[in-house]
């Protein structure tokens, strides 16, 4: 009897360790999985902060107010061509006053500058100003939003911003999004610059994450760069306390 109670109780511990071993691994497991989800979670988060331009976390109003606009004053515009237009405000804004309109940030793709947030148009970035749909010839066409561009709302632009940006498209909105391009591509330009400079072949993706900084247009100008440090410190002031 006391043999067979030890072998009975050798074959429950057996049994019991089995068992504690078997939850012992899932427990690690799981934990192995959380830690992973979480870093994963981080690790997305901070990206998702990384790349988000002051052009989104402070003037993303007044952002979402200029596509609105200029996709009013240009009926059928593609985000090809809005993203140039976009590029090329920020680009004779900071030639003209030392810093840029909008404060996207810009990175050199196969097809030009390209602000991130304003390509996500098509996957419903600045929804609440302007929309995107599929034309016939499956271009992505965006229009405002119906009733978005109030008084109040352009009201948001000085006069000499909106006397700069319907001069911008008097020069640019006729043109197609390939002379836009032509445009940004000539050898002079920031953008064949970085392309250059990153030996950029864009085989893959036609992405880069080389941006496109757009003080480097006014290096030497002293008074200029002054004033670009004094915007940029202002816009990093907004973006830590979200009360400009």
């Amino acid at each position: 009897m006391q043999k067979m109670f030890l072998h009975i109780k050798r074959k429950d511990d057996k049994n019991i360790s089995i068992n504690v071993l078997r939850n012992t691994i899932i427990i690690v497991i799981l934990q192995t999985l959380i830690i992973s989800s979480n870093s994963y979670l981080l690790e997305y988060y901070n990206f998702k902060n990384s790349i988000m331009s002051f052009g989104y976390t402070v003037n993303k109003e007044k952002n979402g107010v200029l596509l609105a606009y200029l996709a009013e004053r240009i009926p059928n515009i593609t985000l090809r061509k809005l993203l140039k237009l976009v590029y090329l405000t920020d680009e004779k804004f900071t030639i003209e006053r030392g810093f840029p309109l909008t404060w996207f940030s810009y990175f050199a793709w196969k097809k030009g500058p390209v602000a991130p947030e304003v390509y996500d148009v098509k996957n419903g970035s600045f929804s609440e100003y302007v929309q995107c749909h599929r034309n016939n010839e499956d271009k992505c066409e965006v229009s405002p939003v119906s009733g978005i561009l109030t008084q109040e709302k352009l009201n948001l632009y000085s006069q000499y911003e909106m006397d700069m940006i319907d001069k911008i498209i008097s020069t640019y909105g006729s043109m197609s999004a390939d002379e836009l391009t032509d445009i940004t591509h000539l050898d002079d330009t920031l953008w064949s610059k970085v392309v250059n400079e990153n030996n950029l072949t864009f085989s893959d993706s036609g992405r880069s994450d080389c941006e496109i900084h757009l003080n480097r247009l006014i290096e030497g100008d002293e008074e200029k760069e002054e004033v670009f440090e004094d915007a940029l410190e202002y816009m990093q002031f907004c973006n830590a306390t979200s009360v400009c």
